[in-house]
């Protein structure tokens, strides 16, 4: 039997009826998942942005919202990357580009625009051509870093002055670790008309990170009018090369007066540059640290400090001593005997117990 109008028109309805219901069906099952996805996301810790379709409207978490100071969590990947930096907004979408052209997943560090916050951003892609990036807030760890290069860059710049200060010296200088060796010699060297044979030479032993080096120079001979001049000279030298050492050290005269000392010197034993500039005695010195409760307490301290004065008057070599300070710290002393009966005192920390 051959189908009326009718019945055709009937199939042709039905049919698309089914078609309909069938596309809701898949269209509120695909919401469905999404909707699922986005409960998942919300339980992680890390923050995110998710596209459910790429270059559609994508959902950013609430902490990277907060973060970041946006107005909707509702927004595309190119409305997003607005919130950071130049260079950072290029590299974010050069590689979400490579992504949609090739898969290639990226992970790179970003700043926001306000440089606050630094984060470390993985993006995938995901079936069904959805896309999720994870945003790692790494802003302590990129502060520190720059703090710490801050720091390198301050010590450069602190050795490259010292190293050009030494270079221009008017006279001879070597510098030469404890197996002998030249580290250093000045443009003088080279430089000086006079044999180096034909001067008078003086040296001053100094220790960087339990390293020892000697510094020695020379001077040309002179009447005892130069001599005066070029030793106030040397003084004041070594007065000023002591204060820029990196290590605690300090420099005493024969009778036991302090000469100079290097600036971390001071600051390990809370010495007052007014204090310093008064050319205290080594008795003074012990006394000092001990009114501020920098030692353990000793009994005898008068006793104490009278051993320490006749250590003092009577080396010959370089002798060590310990100290043991209060906060837990070990301070190990090594004394060397110097030009004409001074005295050197390095001071190193051999051991923390706080941090």
């Amino acid at each position: 039997m051959f189908l009326m109008w009718g019945d055709i028109i009937l199939v042709l309805m039905c049919g698309g009826i089914i078609g309909f219901l069938y596309a809701y069906h898949d269209r509120k099952h695909t919401r469905k998942q999404v909707d699922l996805f986005k409960v998942l996301l919300r339980r992680l810790s890390v923050s995110y942005f998710y596209q459910s379709k790429l270059d559609g409207v994508g959902y950013c978490s609430k902490n990277l919202a907060l973060t970041l100071n946006l107005k909707s969590q509702d927004l595309s990947w190119s409305e997003l990357t607005t919130h950071f930096d130049v260079e950072t907004e290029k590299k974010l979408n050069d590689s979400y580009d490579a992504l949609k052209k090739q898969g290639k997943p990226f992970t790179i560090i970003v700043h926001s625009a306000n440089h606050v916050s630094s984060f470390k951003v993985t993006g995938q892609a995901l079936p069904e051509q959805s896309f999720l990036a994870t945003f790692q807030d790494i802003s302590d760890s990129s502060n520190r870093l720059s703090v710490q290069q801050d720091a390198i860059q301050n010590l450069q710049n602190r050795q490259e002055i010292l190293t050009q200060a030494l270079e221009n010296l008017p006279f001879p200088l070597f510098i030469r670790n404890q197996q002998g060796k030249n580290v250093f010699a000045n443009q003088a060297v080279t430089q000086t008309a006079k044999s180096l044979n034909d001067m008078d030479w003086l040296s001053l032993p100094f220790s960087i990170h339990q390293e020892f080096y000697t510094m020695t120079y020379g001077q040309e001979t002179k009447t005892e009018e130069e001599l005066k001049i070029i030793l106030k000279k040397m003084t004041e030298a070594h007065r000023r090369l002591c204060q820029e050492l990196p290590t605690p050290v300090c420099l005493f005269s024969p009778k036991g007066e302090l000469i100079a000392c290097s600036k971390t010197f001071a600051k390990l034993w809370h010495l007052k540059q007014d204090w310093v500039n008064s050319s205290p005695s080594y008795e003074e010195y012990w006394d000092v640290v001990q009114e501020q409760g920098l030692l353990m307490r000793v009994a005898d301290f008068a006793g104490y400090k009278k051993q320490q004065r006749e250590n003092f008057a009577r080396l010959s070599q370089a002798s060590e001593l310990f100290l043991y300070l209060p906060d837990g710290r070990l301070i190990r002393r090594v004394m060397i005997p110097y030009v004409q009966g001074s005295v050197i005192l390095l001071d190193e920390i051999t051991k923390t117990d706080k941090k």
